[in-house]
């Protein structure tokens, strides 16, 4: 295995350090080698036991839901932390071990990881999150700060590599460097930080790259057809504190010859960064898994033992067709979902021929299928919501644009799927699957979803926020009712068999590449399905990570229109990315994490499972990441749900209170 030294992603994203002229490395340390939760030697924390060792997930739990994202990944499999839901951090130091700087490391830097997310909360008067690069310059006795740590840009990741310059310091010999954390003593997020280093001289990243037309996004592989060239994209940053004048980035496939760019001699100021030239291309012959290497060479740059990092391209012999998989969770009581249909039948609409399946997957209502709906959980809390191949999640109004790029990732397989028998209430469908790479632990699952679905009574009319206009257009449910009866429901999941995670189906442990498979796949009906709006999804599952690779379906039955035509949906708008609500369920404080493309007033009403409103407060938010406090300590056990509305944009969570 290779060592985080190499900064080696089998996601195929890397991360590269270069070193300039003399470059001295005076304090390196990965947290790799450290048993949790115990810091490494030299290392301490102040009071004891605030600052830990371990997953960074584990470390700072709250963090995850404040970045909408994992904290781990290849790079950062182990990190130092602090959990600022703890009453307790509060102005809690890290400090590093004993350093000695020589009077000629005046352009000393310090590099560090961070995930970091700073936290407002909405008290009277509110709790502060705060995060501080401190120093002491007589062994700990005194700090100082250096400077104060800002948080990440959740948009772009959620880990930022930073470069603080320290050269002042040089010509001290009983120095320590640390961070030190401030939650008020309230209950917020936390830090996280990894991979820190004090160097003297120019040091940088290429803080992403990739190979590959056709990518695995839940792994990060690339695949390319053998026999052409795959192009090699990526970012370098400047993470010292010296200029890079210039460089090269150099590059091979496997033993391949080295190639080169040109010369770049664009300066590359501190802290800046810059996309790879374009026309960087790697060779890609046979069908094989290529291990592309790439580094950056300065001109008198001599240690290349920390230059490198690898990616994984894989050549194939052809390129599947792929089908992606959108699972779009959704319920009558959801006032926000009406989106959800809008944008689900504009997409059959516009792609008659049936190009991904299309399943909704319903909550507590009339239409639910549970073990569907909980395993749903594993990706999504709020709705509406848009579930890529179980990769990536999107609000359903980005579904043209989440197609245009899940078409082009990889497929794994030819999937077919050939015409059900029906006999009596069984219904039997084969599946032929040839795959194109060697799949290990296939699974498969067999999605019947029904259209044109009706009912009446409770529970059935479907909750309409959009009523009236004051949440803006959405395709002509502005023009009905706050509830809506005689809707027509389409691509409902009926049945997963044999699990929402899908089975063997007699499959062998491992598809073999150029081999043809087939499996019959077995589902019950029910006599209450009208069978002319039946559709049969089938599911090529990977067994290792849950992600679906491929999808095969039979064709789409006629839909009745939901409410209205929903040509010019293209139009609409919604300036709300992303937003959690942590923790769920509450027996008090929650917060409400929203990631906002504009800022500006945002209401928050929250109301009960009658429609009663409960609570109603405007926020005054920012473009990027917002946290908004909710006090449940005063509600009753039970289900509520959580809206936030901005101007141009509308968007729900159920919140479930226990006591």
């Amino acid at each position: 295995m290779l060592s985080k030294k190499t900064r080696l992603l089998s996601a195929a994203f890397f991360s590269l350090l270069i070193n300039g002229v003399n470059a001295q490395l005076f304090l390196s340390e990965d947290f790799n080698a450290v048993s949790n939760p115990g810091l490494p030697a030299g290392w301490t924390s102040e009071p004891a036991t605030q600052w830990v060792t371990g997953v960074p997930n584990t470390i700072a739990p709250n963090a995850v839901n404040a970045l909408f994202h994992s904290l781990n990944d290849a790079a950062h499999m182990k990190a130092v932390g602090i959990d600022g839901m703890q009453a307790t951090a509060d102005n809690a130091l890290l400090s590093s071990p004993l350093v000695s700087l020589p009077s000629s490391a005046g352009n000393a830097v310090l590099n560090f990881d961070v995930a970091y997310f700073y936290y407002v909360s909405n008290n009277n008067p509110p709790e502060i999150e705060s995060l501080d690069l401190v120093v002491s310059t007589d062994g700990g006795s005194s700090w100082s700060s250096i400077s104060l740590v800002g948080p990440v840009n959740a948009s772009t990741g959620v880990w930022e590599t930073r470069s603080v310059p320290v050269g002042a310091y040089a010509g001290q010999n009983n120095l320590k460097f640390g961070f030190r954390y401030n939650n008020q003593g309230a209950a917020l997020v936390g830090a996280v930080f990894d991979n820190i280093r004090l160097v003297n001289g120019t040091d940088g990243s290429v803080i992403s790259a990739f190979a590959g037309d056709h990518p695995d996004p839940s792994t990060g592989t690339g695949y390319q057809l053998s026999g052409s060239n795959a192009t090699l994209t990526g970012k370098v940053k400047n993470t010292g504190a010296l200029t890079i004048n210039s460089y090269y980035i150099k590059y091979k496939a496997g033993n391949g010859a080295v190639q080169s760019s040109p010369l770049i001699s664009t300066p590359l100021a501190s802290m800046a960064t810059a996309d790879f030239p374009s026309g960087l291309t790697v060779a890609i012959p046979a069908n094989v898994s290529y291990s592309i290497k790439a580094w950056i060479e300065t001109s008198n740059d001599t240690d290349h033992s920390n230059d490198t990092a690898t990616a994984i391209t894989v050549g194939v012999p052809v390129i599947p067709l792929k089908r992606p998989v959108f699972e779009e969770g959704t319920g009558t009581w959801c006032g926000w979902c009406p989106r959800g249909a809008v944008y689900m039948d504009h997409f059959a609409a516009t792609h008659p021929n049936g190009v991904a399946a299309q399943i909704t997957v319903h909550n507590e209502d009339p239409m639910t299928l549970p073990a569907y709906d909980n395993y749903m959980f594993n990706y999504v809390s709020g709705f509406p919501n848009l579930v890529v191949d179980r990769t990536i999640v999107k609000d359903p109004m980005t579904i043209d644009t989440a197609f245009n790029t899940a078409q082009n990732n990889f497929g794994f397989a030819d999937f077919t799927l050939g015409t059900p028998v029906i006999t009596g209430n069984s219904v039997s469908v084969t599946v032929t699957i040839k795959p194109v790479v060697d799949i290990p632990n296939p699974k498969l699952a067999l999605v019947i979803t029904e259209s044109n679905v009706k009912g009446s009574g409770t529970d059935w009319p479907q909750n309409n926020y959009y009523s009236g206009g004051g949440s803006g257009v959405m395709a002509g449910w502005e023009n009905e009712a706050g509830h809506v009866d005689d809707v027509n429901f389409h691509f409902v999941a009926r049945s997963i068999t044999p699990a929402p995670g899908g089975g063997t189906f007699n499959l062998p442990a491992t598809l073999i590449a150029g081999t043809v498979y087939t499996s019959t796949l077995t589902a019950t009906l029910d006599n209450n399905w009208k069978m002319n709006d039946l559709q049969y999804n089938a599911l090529l599952i990977n067994g290792n990570n849950t992600s679906i690779m491929n999808s095969a379906f039979t064709a789409l039955p006629h839909l009745s229109p939901t409410l209205a035509n929903t040509a010019g949906v293209s139009s609409l708008e919604n300036t709300i990315e992303q937003m959690v609500l942590y923790p769920n369920p509450a027996s008090g404080k929650s917060f409400l994490a929203v990631q906002l493309k504009e800022g500006g007033n945002a209401v928050l009403t929250i109301t009960d499972a009658a429609g009663k409103q409960v609570l109603r407060t405007t926020q005054q938010t920012q473009a990027g990441n917002n946290i908004l406090e909710i006090d449940s300590s005063d509600f009753a056990s039970g289900y509520y749900l959580v809206h936030l509305a901005t101007e141009k944009a509308t968007r729900s969570i159920k919140l479930q209170v226990i006591k």
